[in-house]
């Protein structure tokens, strides 16, 4: 029963979770490229990335994801719950994608350079 609603919960979020997934894909293929570049690639570093940045950004964002909607449907009950409840996924998906942005523009950044547009980062 239980694992029953949290699957109904996951559900509707696996297109979010891909485009997650796919943006991580992205960063690690930029990071590779760059570590190969500057003759520094190493496996050993990309099994860390996994389990310092990934793991734990993914993780962390389905348990909050499942935490939000009991908690707040459990005290909001399932209309105002349900909006709360998606309200804290998103924007806690926001804050991943936007960390995971960071990296990919400081990658892009070290591959190629400079970009066409302005980061307002570091120059």
């Amino acid at each position: 029963m239980f694992l029953d609603k949290i699957w109904f919960w996951l559900q509707p979020a696996m297109p979010i979770l891909l485009a997650l997934i796919g943006l991580v894909l992205f960063d690690v293929l930029l990071g590779v490229a760059v570590a190969i570049q500057q003759k520094r690639f190493d496996w050993q570093r990309i099994a860390d990335f996994y389990v310092t940045m990934v793991l734990p950004l993914v993780i962390g964002w389905i348990g909050l994801m499942i935490l939000a909607k009991m908690a707040s449907e459990a005290v909001l009950g399932p209309v105002y719950g349900a909006l709360v409840g998606d309200g804290v996924t998103w924007l806690a998906w926001l804050a991943v994608v936007a960390s995971i942005g960071d990296s990919i523009v400081s990658n892009a950044k070290s591959l190629w350079g400079t970009l066409p547009f302005n980061t307002g980062g570091n120059k």
